[in-house]
Formats: C-alpha cells, sequence, structure tokens
C-alpha cells in the first residue's frame, strides 16, 4: 500500500506540472523616469524611477548599468510602497566616464523575469579631476612624475591635499608620505624607504573640500621589483683611434680595443663581434677587468682582408645587455683591412737588394781597378817592347812571316801540282842517298 501511495504521488506530481508565469513583456518608456542626465562622479548622483504598474505580480526589481568599459553592476532598486522603484546612484571616484545605458529586471515571488529585458535608458559620467602619469608600472629607483586636474564646477570651489597611501580603505589604509598642498604636478624618486613593499599597487590619494565637505579620489600606479638597468657603453677605441673615425688596418697588425664602460652594479663581460662582407662573423668575448689598462686584442692575421663591421656589447652580473648597434648611431663601426703581402717578406728582400748591390758595388771596384791598370800598361807597353820577355812572342810572328812572304812572292801559276812535288821529292831522295 506504500509503495502504491508512493507511485500515485510521483504520477500526480508528473501530470500536474507547475504552471509558468505569462511570456515576458517590455517595460513602457514611459515608465522610466530619471532627475538629470548628466552627473559628475564622486559629487553627484542619479535618482531613476520605474512604474511596474503593468505587472501586477512584480515583486522586486533591478537596475542594470552597462558601463563603457564594458563592466556591468546591478543594485537592487527600492520600492516606494506602491507599484514604483527607484535607485539613487552616486558614481565612485574611479567609475568609467562616458554614456552609459541602463536596464532593468523585474521580479515575481519565484524570482522569474517578467519583462523582456529589453528597454534601455541613459546617462552620462563626467568628472573635475583627472591624472596623467608618464607611466603606470614602476621599478624602484624610477621617478614618479604625474600632472593633476582639478576643476571647479557649479558651487564647488576646491582645495586639495595630497598623499600617498597603500590602500583605498579609509580604516586600514597608511598614510606613507604627505605631498604638496593644491599641487598640479607630483614628482617622485621611488626607494624602498618609502615603499618597503614591491609588486604592490600603490596610490596618490586626493582629499578634496569645498563648503567644509570632503571627498577623497585615488589614482593608482604599481611598483615592481628593482630593474637591471644595462651597462652603459660611454665609447670605445680601436689602435687609439676614436669610433667615429675611419680606420684603416694593414694585415697582419693587431687590432687593439679599449673601451670605456660603466654599470650600477658590475660589468661581467665585453664581447666583440665582427661582420665581414661576406657575413661571415668572427666574435671573441672575454671577462672584464675594471683596470685602466683592460683591452682586447684581435690578430688580423686570424681575419681577410676587408671592410669589418664592429660590433660592442657590454654584459652585467646579472644578465642585462647593451651594445653600440641600438644605443649609439654611430654603430656598427666599420673598420677596414688592407692587404699588404710584402711586409711579411720585406726584411728578406731588403737584404738580398742590400747583398746584390754590395757585389754591384765590388764588382764595379774591381772593374775600376783593373781597368786604370789596364790604361797603365798600355801607356808603358811602347817602352818594353825590347824586354826579353816580348822576344818569344815576336819570334814566333817573324817564322809566319817569312813563310807568308814566300807564299805572296811565288805566283799562283808557278805553282803547278806536278812541279812542287818534284822538287819536293828531289831533296828527300838526295837525302836518302847520302844517308
Amino acid at each position: 500500500m506504500q509503495d502504491q501511495k508512493l507511485n500515485y504521488e510521483k504520477k500526480e506530481d508528473f501530470i500536474n506540472p507547475e504552471v509558468a508565469a505569462a511570456p515576458p513583456i517590455p517595460l513602457p518608456y514611459s515608465a522610466i523616469d530619471r532627475n538629470v542626465t548628466e552627473i559628475y562622479r564622486l559629487f553627484e548622483s542619479i535618482k531613476i524611477t520605474i512604474d511596474t504598474t503593468v505587472f501586477s505580480e512584480a515583486n522586486y526589481t533591478q537596475m542594470q548599468i552597462s558601463f563603457t568599459n564594458g563592466s556591468e553592476s546591478n543594485y537592487n532598486m527600492i520600492s516606494d510602497g506602491s507599484n514604483s522603484f527607484y535607485y539613487e546612484y552616486t558614481p565612485k571616484y574611479n567609475a568609467p566616464l562616458g554614456f552609459q545605458n541602463v536596464s532593468f529586471l523585474i521580479y515575481n515571488v519565484t524570482d522569474t523575469l517578467l519583462n523582456t529585458h529589453t528597454t534601455y535608458t541613459n546617462f552620462t559620467i563626467k568628472t573635475n579631476y583627472m591624472a596623467n602619469f608618464n607611466n603606470v608600472e614602476y621599478n624602484i629607483g624610477d621617478t614618479l612624475y604625474a600632472e593633476l586636474s582639478i576643476n571647479n564646477f557649479g558651487p564647488y570651489v576646491f582645495q586639495w591635499n595630497i598623499t600617498i597611501v597603500d590602500n583605498v580603505n579609509e580604516l586600514t589604509q597608511t598614510n606613507l608620505l604627505n605631498l604638496e598642498d593644491d599641487a598640479f604636478q607630483i614628482t617622485l624618486t621611488l626607494s624602498n624607504e618609502i615603499f618597503p613593499q614591491i609588486e604592490k599597487i600603490y596610490f596618490i590619494k586626493v582629499n578634496m573640500t569645498s563648503s567644509g565637505k570632503k571627498w577623497a579620489t585615488y589614482f593608482p600606479f604599481e611598483i615592481r621589483e628593482a630593474e637591471n638597468k644595462p651597462p652603459e657603453i660611454h665609447s670605445y677605441e680601436i689602435n687609439g683611434e676614436s669610433m667615429n673615425q675611419s680606420i684603416s688596418v694593414p694585415y697582419g697588425r693587431n687590432l687593439v680595443f679599449t673601451f670605456d664602460v660603466s654599470d650600477d652594479d658590475r660589468v661581467a663581460y665585453i664581447k666583440i663581434a665582427l661582420l665581414d662582407e661576406n657575413d661571415d662573423w668572427y666574435n671573441i668575448t672575454k671577462i672584464y677587468k675594471d683596470t685602466s689598462n683592460f683591452n682586447i686584442t684581435i690578430r688580423t692575421a686570424e681575419l681577410i682582408t676587408g671592410t669589418w663591421y664592429v660590433y660592442i656589447y657590454a654584459i652585467d652580473s646579472d644578465g642585462a645587455i647593451s651594445n653600440y648597434n641600438s644605443d649609439y648611431s654611430l654603430a656598427p663601426q666599420g673598420i677596414k683591412i688592407i692587404p699588404e703581402v710584402l711586409s711579411v717578406y720585406m726584411p728578406w728582400i731588403v737584404l738580398i737588394v742590400g747583398f746584390a748591390l754590395g757585389v754591384l758595388a765590388g764588382v764595379g771596384s774591381i772593374y775600376k781597378y783593373f781597368k786604370s791598370k789596364f790604361s797603365e800598361s798600355k801607356r808603358i807597353t811602347p817602352k818594353k817592347k825590347e824586354l826579353p820577355q816580348r822576344k818569344p812572342t815576336a819570334k814566333k810572328k817573324a817564322k809566319i812571316k817569312p813563310i807568308k812572304e814566300e807564299l805572296e812572292k811565288k805566283e799562283i801559276p808557278e805553282l803547278v801540282p806536278g812541279k812542287q812535288e818534284e822538287k819536293e821529292r828531289a831533296p828527300k831522295r838526295k837525302i836518302k842517298r847520302k844517308i
């Protein structure tokens, strides 16, 4: 019986579901009332009232504002005891400026939406104060600069004082620093003494007063961890020549780089990168030593001739890098390496040429000496013709001359081969006979 009763109850629930409310209808525009269309944030408010007479089941309502920054906020409206609901909205110090859209949500006792949420009204939020910062995030050691703009309007004539606080809650905030009253400009060097915590949002608080009333507005800024500033390259020299001069170096001569660099912490390395015309790199890195004679030497014998472009890098102990390519319009500086092949062999060439000149000078001296001797011998020869030493030579010549003379005296016709042979043979026979 109990099971049958349970099944029956379930069946009853299924057969008789809850009846839905009537389809939603739009809220008439005539049912919306605004007391103003423009308001100054922080100082003024707007009162919006709606009449829900057409929604007999209306139990409570909400006003929804769609702000210009894309955010939305719902506000519970107050019943006046009849069919009307109202809400008085005062923008906060940081409310979005400009044209804001407003719509309404009307519910019954079962939280069912009765209207179509398609009817809108609007209003404009203005401001009489602004602050322009030179940045939105800062590091310890940076300079915060802000310009304030505070204008009087309507019945308000303002005076103000400025402080730095750590939050916007009046009950818990800590006043870190008092600044000048009624100032339009703020300049502040951020230090750990004033801002002990980093990675935190702080606020410039401006207390505006008029006719004995006070309003506080806040301008946020964030302090992050201390920034690691890269080293500063003041200048460098190559073989004593400044970085803005055109430099040409003969092949074989060294390139000596000297530097003027500094860093808040410590310069760890200096790197030189050379790029030739073929897009080939030559890199050298050296641990930096803060001494007057620190330099980096590159042998041009390790390079090819032509133009090399110089890139200088300074790296500190925290890894921050600065370089001349990004910091100075003079970089990268070009170095021209001039071919000088004879320079290696020049000592030998000088030695050989010197030796050759010495030999030529010696030969010339010998030639001059013998020439002078030969000239003297020519002058002395006529006086020495009768000397015995010359006689053997004269005799030899004398023997030859008679033979020639005899041959010349004999005429060619008389020289008959047959007769001549007979004459020659005749004496030979006589000699033989005598023997």
